[in-house]
C-alpha cells in the first residue's frame, strides 16, 4: 500500500511539473529548451508541417534485466537513429520513478546520425516483477516516445 502511494505522489509530481511548461510554445522570457527549439524550428512546430522533420527510430524499446537482487543497480542502453529529414533535438526524458534515472545526449542530431540513452535502476526497496517507463520526449511528430524496462527482483541474501 506504501508503494501504490509513493507511485501516486511520482505521478502527480510529474504531471505537475509538465503542467508548468508554457503550452503554446512560447518561451516567455525562460531559458525552457523546449520552446526555445520549437520556435528555432517552426516545421516542428507546424500543425501541418511543410519543412522537414526529423524521425526518431529507437533499434529496440524494450529491456529486460530479468532476474536481480533487491539492492542491484544494474543499466542498459537504448539505441535510436535521426531517419528523419530535420535535425532532431531531444529536450527530456523523464522516468516514471525515482528509482529510475535516463541520461539523454543534449547535442542536435542531423539526419542519419545516430545516439543513445542510457537508462539506470534501482532495484533497493522493491520485490518481484517491475516495469518502469521512460517518456522521451522530441521535436518529432509524436513528440513523445516511451521506453520500458522490466526486472524480476529477488530477495538477497544478506
Amino acid at each position: 500500500m506504501k508503494r501504490l502511494f509513493i507511485c501516486i505522489i511520482c505521478f502527480v509530481s510529474v504531471m505537475a511539473a509538465y503542467s508548468c511548461h508554457p503550452k503554446d510554445g512560447v518561451n516567455n522570457g525562460t531559458n525552457d529548451k523546449l520552446s526555445s527549439n520549437v520556435i528555432n524550428i517552426p516545421a516542428s512546430a507546424a500543425a501541418n508541417p511543410s519543412g522537414k522533420l526529423p524521425k526518431l527510430v529507437f533499434a529496440d524499446t524494450n529491456h529486460d534485466f530479468g532476474d536481480i537482487k533487491e539492492g542491484d543497480k544494474v543499466a542498459c542502453t537504448f539505441r535510436f537513429k535521426n531517419n528523419g529529414e530535420g535535425d532532431l533535438i531531444i529536450s527530456n526524458a523523464v522516468a516514471s520513478c525515482g528509482c529510475t534515472k535516463p541520461y539523454y545526449p543534449q547535442e542536435t542530431k542531423h539526419p542519419g546520425d545516430t545516439g543513445t540513452i542510457s537508462v539506470t535502476f534501482d532495484s533497493s526497496n522493491k520485490m518481484g516483477k517491475v516495469v518502469k517507463t521512460v517518456t522521451v520526449t522530441s521535436n518529432c511528430q509524436p513528440q513523445f516516445k516511451f521506453l520500458t524496462i522490466t526486472a524480476n527482483i529477488k530477495p538477497s541474501n544478506n
